[in-house]
């Protein structure tokens, strides 16, 4: 996991900026030169590479066992064959044999046990890899389970993707802070699409924070975000990053975007606090924050801005 935190860690470096400039100074060229997606395979062909090592011992293990009983079987069987019963030494042989063949199954099968119970352990030891997609809905089961209410964070590039997740969120009564990407910010390094994006979803919110401004807290980052992650109190996190690639193709109302933004559909991690790694992975969110240089606005600084941009 160690690992696994450094790999995310490099992939936070954030391009220093003047919070007062009007003008964001990274491009998109050095964005795409930037790419966090080669290190990205290479940690999802690790994983895998686990796993099948992980299913390789499973399978062989239970191939032992089933030779080994099967044998046992085929022996016990011929135990009762004429020629054997009328020979005692062969008897003798056979039946030590067979004792010993099913010992040996013993063994296997309860090292095959302990073996799939560990695995399963580790399975369910506060740590899940997978799309993000599915983690959030994980993160959904979660929530329903807590006593009380916690504070929700999300560091996303516009928040569209978890629109439904915000409403069911504050109707559970939790409290929301949602860090977003500066419109300007997004058609600086290259994505006119991007950026509506996230005017379309200031608007939304800012009509969601005038009905409960109490608990839903909006802030802007003119840093751009290399991080999709979401910090559920002191419960349980989501770490994932945004991949930043060229566009092939040029998009339909937007010929002049440079970038592709990915980020739902790359795969991450959630960790629970019961994990090992709980409170580092914590620490590492909240250093992200700080270095976000984000700023809380209202609903009225929020129509303001979307007005100017």
């Amino acid at each position: 996991m160690t690992s696994t935190m450094t790999a995310i860690r490099r992939r936070s470096v954030v391009a220093s900026s003047d919070r007062g400039s009007d003008d964001v100074k990274i491009t998109a060229a050095a964005v795409l030169d930037r790419s966090v997606l080669p290190e990205q395979k290479r940690g999802e062909m690790s994983f895998l590479s686990t796993i099948t090592e992980f299913h390789k011992t499973y399978k062989e293990s239970i191939q032992k066992v089933f030779v080994g009983i099967a044998t046992a079987i085929f022996l016990c069987v011929e135990l009762h064959l004429p020629w054997i019963s009328t020979n005692e030494n062969v008897r003798e042989v056979a039946e030590s044999l067979a004792i010993a063949l099913m010992l040996t199954c013993a063994v296997e099968i309860v090292g095959t046990i302990h073996s799939m119970s560990r695995k399963l352990s580790e399975a369910d030891s506060g740590i899940s890899f997978g799309p993000q997609t599915k983690l959030y809905q994980k993160a959904d089961e979660l929530l329903k389970q807590l006593k009380k209410p916690i504070v929700v964070t999300f560091y996303h590039y516009s928040g569209q993707m978890i629109e439904n997740q915000i409403t069911d969120i504050l109707d559970l009564g939790h409290t929301i802070h949602l860090f977003l990407q500066a419109p300007k910010t997004a058609k600086g390094l290259g994505s006119e699409f991007q950026s509506e994006r996230i005017r379309l979803r200031l608007s939304a919110l800012a009509a969601e924070e005038s009905r409960r401004s109490a608990r839903l807290k909006i802030h802007l980052s003119e840093i751009p975000h290399t991080i999709r992650a979401a910090r559920f109190g002191e419960e349980f996190v989501i770490l994932g990053w945004y991949s930043y690639g060229k566009i092939e193709k040029a998009r339909p109302g937007h010929p002049g975007d440079l970038l592709n933004v990915h980020g739902h559909d790359m795969h991450g991690i959630l960790i629970e606090r019961r994990h090992s790694s709980f409170q580092e992975s914590l620490t590492f969110l909240k250093d992200y924050e700080r270095r976000l240089h984000a700023s809380e606005v209202s609903e009225r600084d929020l129509r303001s801005s979307l007005g100017r941009d």
